[in-house]
């Protein structure tokens, strides 16, 4: 009977989330055949490990500073509960999400560059914005906006 758990990892956030035993396909004559499969399908990616005490960049996005202040102050309150010293860079402003859905793309390189310069120095940057993370992960590389 297999007893191991599966590990998916979400893409995006860079979590690992338990599912369910495997041993719930036991009475299947399958069951070793899918688990195999799983792990052949399922992309293995090389995440870094925080180590304790590393200071996380908040980013409250330009939506969450104006309509819902409180979700960026209940993230600070969450990460500073586990100990994580959480720093607010003061230069931040968006994503560029909006300028380029609106077709602005000029401008919104220049937001996206501002972003990269602003949050180079950081390793972390944790924000409570599902449509901003995914923005910022296509701002360019810092060190091609710095030169």
């Amino acid at each position: 009977m297999i007893q191991e758990d599966l590990v998916f990892k979400s893409r995006h956030l860079g979590t690992c989330i338990p599912r369910r035993s495997t041993s719930l396909f036991a009475h299947s004559s399958l069951s070793a055949t899918m688990i195999d499969a799983l792990h052949r399908c399922v992309p293995r990616w090389d995440y870094p490990v925080y180590t304790s005490g590393e200071p996380v960049a908040l980013f409250t996005t330009c939506f969450i500073d104006q309509f819902f202040p409180q979700a960026a102050r209940a993230v600070v309150q969450l990460l500073e509960e586990r100990g994580i010293p959480v720093e607010f860079p003061e230069e931040q402003t968006c994503c560029g999400q909006p300028a380029l859905n609106s077709g602005y793309e000029a401008d919104a390189v220049r937001v996206m560059e501002q972003f990269a310069r602003v949050f180079a120095p950081y390793k972390w940057i944790v924000t409570p914005s599902s449509s901003c993370a995914p923005q910022a992960l296509s701002v360019p590389d810092p060190c091609c906006v710095l030169s």
